[in-house]
């Protein structure tokens, strides 16, 4: 019984060198080395080409000065992964998030309602005729009615104006619908309102802006202000591999039976050369794969906790299968993970893609 008790408490402290709090150090450290180590391990071999051009400085160097910069370039985009924060919730980015929102909505009213005086029995479709009566009053006052003629200023609206207005109307009652299927969360934990794409990760106790997973070997989350340098960090690290398992593999010697220059230090680096392309094989396996599925996580605006928990998510749940209400096209999406720095308000992005009722889910 004290020896199970005791089993269970070195797998305890094993697996909270693993988590966010306990292995921050411990992890990074491991991938620097490893990043280090190989590469080290392949110019200190005097068969790669990698000890010609960088040792020896034979033949073209100019390609392992190229190795060698793609290798700092995935370690710089490795910790600004790490270091970054991934997208942390508190007042200051639900503050930003409200404003924008209030902009986008303002801007979407501006651009899509057409108004003008108009007599009309439908109290809802009054009271928007009424919001526009009082936006030409205050053109007016301002010196903008300038081209528009007096005597039809209380002329009819012309009837394909007037289904435009019901048009809208009907628009924003199914955005209303839509917009019920987003309640206003609250963390139950951080006591804090909880964003649409947000979670809760259990490892950082944080909750995180468009949750993506927590990633162990960076032992931090992957949301949205981060996930750009993570897969930045997949795509170079993924050169690197590919780069180093051709050199590993060039670099095999050749040699014939009782060759004099055959001793210990070539079994050595043999030996070293076979670990590094095992590592290359299990390693390179697990980054072209993830790398593949997070470029199509940025092509469709997509993250991995609602691909692979989409029926346990609240706001996706309801929508067919096939549809994707954040998907706002290759180039936006692209340029949406890349270059944008501010948080995105993903709520009214939702609202605008839910307004056709023959997406949601026959009950």
């Amino acid at each position: 019984m004290a020896k199970s008790k005791g089993c269970c408490s070195i797998v305890n402290v094993i697996c909270s060198c693993l988590t966010c709090g306990g292995g921050l150090y411990v992890v990074r450290f491991i991938h620097t080395l490893l990043s280090v180590a190989i590469p080290a391990n392949l110019m200190y071999n005097r068969h790669t080409v990698l000890n010609q051009w960088l040792v020896r400085r034979e033949g073209n160097y100019i390609y392992g000065i190229l190795y060698i910069a793609i290798l700092l370039a995935s370690l710089i985009f490795y910790f600004c992964a790490c270091l970054k924060n991934p997208g942390y919730v508190d007042q200051a980015v639900l503050s930003h998030l409200a404003e924008d929102e209030e902009e986008e909505e303002l801007f979407t009213q501006r651009k899509s309602h057409k108004y003008s005086p108009v007599h009309t029995s439908d109290p809802l479709l009054a009271d928007c005729i009424d919001d526009e009566h009082n936006r030409l009053d205050r053109q007016a006052d301002q010196g903008s009615m300038e081209n528009l003629n007096s005597s039809n200023s209380a002329a009819i609206l012309p009837a394909d104006n007037i289904t435009q207005i019901e048009e809208s109307i009907i628009s924003h009652q199914t955005e209303v619908s839509a917009a019920n299927l987003v309640p206003d969360r609250t963390c139950k934990i951080c006591k804090i309102p909880q964003p649409i794409r947000s979670r809760h990760c259990e490892d950082c106790n944080r909750c995180v802006l468009k949750y993506d997973h927590h990633c162990p070997w960076l032992s931090t989350c992957v949301g949205e202000k981060n996930h750009k340098f993570f897969w930045l960090f997949l795509l170079f690290i993924n050169i690197v591999i590919i780069f180093s398992a051709i050199i590993a593999v060039k670099g095999f010697p050749s040699h014939k039976q009782n060759d004099p220059d055959f001793d210990g230090r070539e079994i050595a680096s043999i030996l070293f050369t076979i670990l590094d392309c095992i590592i290359f094989l299990v390693g390179g396996l697990s980054t072209i794969s993830l790398f593949g599925f997070h470029s199509y996580l940025m092509c469709t605006n997509q993250t991995t906790w609602e691909s692979v928990s989409r029926t346990r998510i609240s706001y996706l749940k309801k929508l067919k299968d096939d549809y994707n209400p954040f998907d706002m096209g290759l180039c936006y999406n692209t340029y949406t993970f890349c270059c944008r720095r501010k948080p995105k308000h993903w709520r009214s992005v939702y609202k605008k893609s839910t307004s056709s009722v023959h997406l949601f889910e026959e009950v």
